[in-house]
């Protein structure tokens, strides 16, 4: 499981919108499955729009204003490996393949810490909707939109020439996570929500160590 505290997210580098998610890609064949690759800058919650976040430590605008500095929501942009396949050398491939796309982390997050139940629904006529706001931002259609019960299996069409050495090709997720913290009046900030969204899935191909055969 990943670490989403502020700690840890702060660390991450600030990534453009039009960054290349290519350009992040793993240079080595690594088994690790989760890689965090960068973030936004901080965006923060307009206090006008507080009153539309339910906070369970201080549930009402008052007591927001007396313990909260700030709220701000962050994309964190992650990595996900998903599945490899081996290519034999001397060997071309075309074939169609189906790669199965699950949320790791809707399966294990409960029901209040999903930024959908923890952003009203509806907003402000005068201030607008946070939630709204929320998917213009970050480009995302909607809070809920994911997969299929966290779960959708794609189709993918995989054509690769033949050479002379292996290879691995492995399939990579990229994610979107929005997350919500809160920052008190102490510097203290805390995790309150959080949702991941399918962004798109890349391919990168990484070749075996191999040397040209003497005769």
């Amino acid at each position: 499981m990943i670490n989403l505290n502020w700690q840890t997210v702060k660390g991450l580098d600030v990534l453009e919108n039009d960054f290349v998610v290519q350009d992040y890609m793993p240079a080595k064949n690594v088994i690790t499955e989760e890689i965090l690759i960068g973030r936004t800058d901080m965006n923060p919650v307009d206090t006008h729009q507080w009153g539309q976040i339910k906070d369970a430590d201080v549930p009402d605008v008052y007591a927001k204003k007396a313990f909260v500095k700030s709220y701000f929501t962050v994309a964190i942009y992650m990595l996900k490996r998903v599945g490899n396949l081996s290519l034999a050398p001397n060997k071309s491939y075309n074939q169609t393949i189906d790669i199965s796309h699950t949320s790791s982390l809707r399966k294990s997050e409960t029901s209040s810490l999903r930024i959908e139940n923890t952003v009203e629904a509806t907003g402000n006529a005068e201030f607008g909707s946070l939630r709204e706001m929320l998917t213009t931002s970050y480009s995302i259609d909607k809070m809920e939109e994911y997969y299929t019960e966290d779960r959708k299996t794609k189709t993918q069409i995989i054509n690769y020439d033949s050479v002379p050495y292996a290879r691995e090709l492995v399939f990579w997720d990229f994610v979107k996570i929005i997350a919500l913290y809160r920052e008190d009046k102490k510097g203290n900030v805390k995790l309150l929500a959080y949702n991941d969204f399918l962004a798109g899935t890349y391919e990168k191909s990484y070749s075996e160590p191999h040397e040209e055969t003497v005769y």
